[in-house]
């Protein structure tokens, strides 16, 4: 087995994604069309015939190159379309260029290794919930807090509506995203969403108030019998009358009994983990990886932002 570098230009796309459309751990975030919207620039590590691939989404600042996980791409690291093995984990992680002098990126939750060689290594978390059950059986499973808030919704009037338009998302989205991002973020959400839902692999969810006014909003990514809560967000009508946990009940009601599973792509903020964790779902680890061999000023500007923003 053998894993090559290879420079985007030179990349087999169909043969690419068709490795990820057969892998084990397959996702949509491997797909290339998905890391054409989310990255500006990316190469790749392939095994053999395209057999396993991991794309390498780079970035350059003060003329160092670096790895960095991409905005709506929680996880990424390698796809195999036989069974992940740590050896295979470390045959790829080895074969990164080592002109990437920083590497700061999170693998998948089918890859787990206990620990690898030359990098640091910590556990994130995604919260999933199995939809194959009916629905009376997924209820169940909802916390007190979470059937009390459905309650609320229904009393007030709340209902969901699937298929919102593209452009009412995203002007609802602009205006009600609680995340502060950039202006490239925003441009990267806008044209991801877009491609989604003109691709098919988006469903946009939308919960109105009972005066018909759009108070809640989520775009679900599906592919690989998973579901991913990618962008979601509320108004402060919304938050009031619960709309977002009558959107995801809906969702879960209508998508039950299915081979497919939920994601809510986190989290590790305690309060946003409970949200979660009340439909039922359950925590689901994947490995972030970090290393660094940079200049010394650098090293002690990069170990500063961390201690303040981790």
């Amino acid at each position: 087995m053998n894993v090559t570098y290879i420079r985007h230009a030179q990349i087999d796309r169909k043969r690419w994604d068709a490795c990820i459309t057969h892998s084990v751990n397959g996702m949509a975030y491997g797909y290339t069309w998905y890391l054409d919207v989310v990255c500006e620039g990316w190469d790749g590590l392939v095994m053999d015939n395209y057999s396993a691939v991991m794309p390498l989404t780079h970035g350059k600042k003060v003329g160092i190159g670096y790895l960095y996980q991409p905005f709506f791409t929680q996880q990424l690291g390698f796809f195999s379309t036989v069974i992940p093995s740590s050896k295979l984990v470390q045959m790829f992680l080895g074969a990164i260029p080592s002109k990437y002098r920083m590497v700061d990126i999170s693998l998948n939750t089918y890859v787990n290794p206990k620990s690898v060689v030359g990098f640091e290594m910590d556990r994130r978390q995604t919260y999933q919930v199995d939809l194959v059950q009916p629905y009376t059986k997924l209820y169940q499973k909802y916390s007190k807090n979470t059937q009390r808030n459905l309650a609320k919704a229904i009393a007030l009037g709340v209902s969901v509506v699937k298929g919102v338009d593209i452009a009412t998302f995203l002007a609802f989205t602009h205006a009600h995203l609680k995340a502060d991002l950039s202006e490239r973020a925003n441009s990267i959400m806008d044209r991801l969403a877009r491609q989604l839902v003109s691709s098919g692999h988006g469903v946009i969810m939308g919960a109105y108030s009972n005066t018909n006014t759009l108070c809640a909003a989520a775009l679900f990514l599906n592919t690989h019998a998973k579901s991913i809560y990618l962008l979601a967000s509320s108004s402060d009508e919304g938050i009031e009358n619960r709309g977002m946990f009558l959107l995801i009940d809906t969702y879960i009601n209508e998508y039950s009994e299915r081979p497919l599973v939920l994601d809510f792509e986190g989290s590790m903020i305690p309060g946003v983990a409970k949200f979660y964790a009340g439909f039922g779902a359950q925590p689901t680890g994947y490995p972030h990886i970090f290393r660094q061999k940079l200049p010394l000023l650098l090293r002690w500007a990069l170990s500063l932002k961390r201690r303040l923003f981790h």
